[in-house]
C-alpha cells in the first residue's frame, strides 16, 4: 500500500518510515451557508416529478438549483433528518426531497412561495441543530 501511495497518489503522502499517511492539502472549510441554501420538500405534486430532473424543474422556478437528493420513503435517514421527522411526525412515511440552491435567497423564496395544500416545503436553516454533513453524507440511504 505504501509503495502504491508513494507512486500513484496525488492527494496523499507517506512519511519516510511508511507508517503514517496525510493529505497534501487541507480539507476544505465547512460551508456554513449550505443550510441556508437548502430546503426539504414533501408531497411533490405529481409522481412523475419525483425524479431528480423532475424535482429540479419544479424548484427551478425559485432560483438556480445546485443539486437534488431524494430520500427513500420510510428508509433510514441521518440523525438530523430524524430530528426533523420527529418534529413533523405526520410525514414519517413520505418521500423527502432535499433541494440545494446556489443562493440562500432562492431557498427562502421556495420556502415562502412553494408551500401549498399539496406540497410542503421546509427551510433547512429553520430546523434546529441541523448538521448539513449528516444529511448529505449518507449515500447508501438515498436515491439520486
Amino acid at each position: 500500500i505504501v509503495f502504491a501511495l508513494r507512486k500513484c497518489s496525488t492527494t496523499l503522502e507517506v512519511n519516510d518510515l511508511g507508517t503514517e499517511v496525510r493529505r497534501k492539502e487541507k480539507l476544505p472549510t465547512y460551508d456554513e451557508t449550505i443550510t441556508s441554501r437548502t430546503v426539504v420538500a414533501i408531497n411533490i405534486p405529481s409522481p412523475q416529478n419525483v425524479t431528480a430532473r423532475g424535482v429540479k424543474s419544479v424548484f427551478s422556478t425559485s432560483g438556480k438549483v445546485a443539486w437534488v437528493r431524494i430520500l427513500k420513503q420510510g428508509g433510514n435517514v441521518s440523525d438530523s433528518i430524524r430530528k426533523f421527522l420527529t418534529m413533523q411526525s405526520n410525514i414519517e412515511n413520505e418521500v423527502l426531497t432535499l433541494v440545494e440552491y446556489e443562493l440562500s435567497e432562492s431557498a427562502e423564496k421556495a420556502f415562502k412561495e412553494m408551500n401549498n395544500s399539496e406540497m410542503k416545503v421546509f427551510s433547512l436553516s429553520h430546523i434546529p441543530h441541523t448538521k448539513y454533513y449528516e444529511i448529505f453524507t449518507r449515500p447508501d440511504r438515498a436515491i439520486e
